[in-house]
């Protein structure tokens, strides 16, 4: 039996990971127990711990890092929070194996007091490459430098991670568990309709936008809000991570709420896939419009540089944070007929949950595994 402990700090990824959570909650030979921490544990942010419990996950620690003002300055002090909250339940619990997943400070400090205990660390999505210039750009390769295990959501990414100077029998292409959104559980568009106040037979527009430079957050809200309210169409808004500049971004889309454009701060999962579903576009810069959207011939508008550098398919429509250039993708997007091949998306790749299941029990654990080198230290 391998304990294998995953650190979750938002609803994002903790969606992509769902199902591979699940199906190794299932595996005989794994004891999976979760520490739940960052936007999880906020009111402000719907408070998406209940669906962790929802979907009968052990929890192992919950582990409140959150400031009140969500300034540039509180995001460092949750960071130290964050390791040495990890460092305590880690040390209490002592797991074979830290599973995390992408590009949040939050798995940065995770990952480093995983590292100063010595217990190995298995990294998802990393080799990814953005070039928007943001702090995420910097947290994945860190987070890459401390892993022992790695794996790649894309064969793009492992060859990034075998140049950066890690060693090959390390890394492993899986695919991103949470890409394919067909085969996932989805509330139907009569149940989501009573839930979220929405006309079913009216097109929906989805709106999912986040904090890049914290000063600019809320000018561009506003010119994403003041487009989406042009084009005509009923809206659902999702509120955004819990990064500097957060606020000011659910200020402007409480402005904007209405009768057809409606927001709410978390979705469940299943909520999530269902309105993706019924929508017609996806607005923002979230990178669920790169990776899971495809699946489901979503047409995307991808609003300025955070996603900026990823591989993408034909459903993605780039625009700058300008209400009329927002506002004419919009409009492409819905005269879009994106039919994807599974088979040819970038995060593609067969049985990702047995694929992962199997690195993560078949890995030797022990020295040589800690010790980390990169090549360019071979002779």
């Amino acid at each position: 039996m391998r304990t294998i402990t995953y650190f979750t700090g938002s609803r994002s990824e903790y969606g992509l990971m769902r199902s591979l959570l699940k199906s190794m909650a299932m595996h005989p030979g794994i004891k999976l127990g979760l520490i739940v921490s960052g936007m999880h544990l906020s009111r402000r942010h719907g408070y998406s711990v209940e669906e962790v419990k929802r979907d009968g996950f052990e929890i192992i620690e919950e582990i409140s890092i959150l400031s009140q003002d969500e300034s540039e300055t509180s995001m460092a002090e949750s960071f130290g929070r964050c390791v040495i909250g990890v460092a305590n339940a880690l040390n209490r619990s002592r797991p074979d194996i830290l599973l995390v997943q992408g590009d949040r400070s939050e798995t940065l400090a995770a990952a480093i007091a995983a590292a100063h205990l010595n217990i190995p660390i298995a990294h998802m999505s990393g080799g990814d490459i953005t070039l928007g210039g943001i702090i995420d750009d910097r947290i994945r390769p860190a987070i890459s430098a401390l892993a022992h295990i790695h794996l790649p959501s894309t064969k793009r990414s492992a060859d990034v991670l075998i140049k950066r100077g890690e060693e090959p029998w390390r890394v492993h292409f899986v695919g991103n568990p949470g890409v394919n959104l067909r085969d996932e559980e989805y509330t139907d568009s009569r149940g989501l309709a009573n839930k979220l106040g929405i006309d079913p037979e009216k097109d929906l527009v989805v709106v999912v936008q986040h904090p890049v430079e914290p000063e600019e957050a809320k000018a561009q809200m506003e010119e994403t809000m003041a487009a989406v309210k042009e084009a005509g169409m009923q809206a659902v808004v999702i509120y955004p991570n819990s990064d500097a500049g957060s606020r000011d971004i659910i200020e402007v889309i409480k402005k904007y709420e209405g009768p057809s454009i409606k927001a709410f701060p978390t979705l469940s999962r299943r909520d999530f896939v269902g309105l993706l579903r019924m929508a017609r576009v996806l607005v923002g810069n979230s990178s669920c419009g790169i990776v899971e959207a495809p699946s489901l011939n979503l047409a995307v508008v991808n609003i300025g540089l955070r996603q900026e550098g990823r591989e993408t398919m034909s459903n993605v429509i780039n625009a700058d944070h300008n209400r009329d250039e927002i506002v004419r993708a919009i409009k492409r997007a819905m005269n879009m007929k994106a039919k994807t091949d599974m088979r040819k998306m970038p995060y593609y790749a067969e049985d990702t949950n047995k694929k992962v299941i199997e690195v993560l029990l078949k890995t030797e654990l022990g020295e040589r595994l800690l010790r980390k080198k990169t090549m360019e230290n071979f002779e």
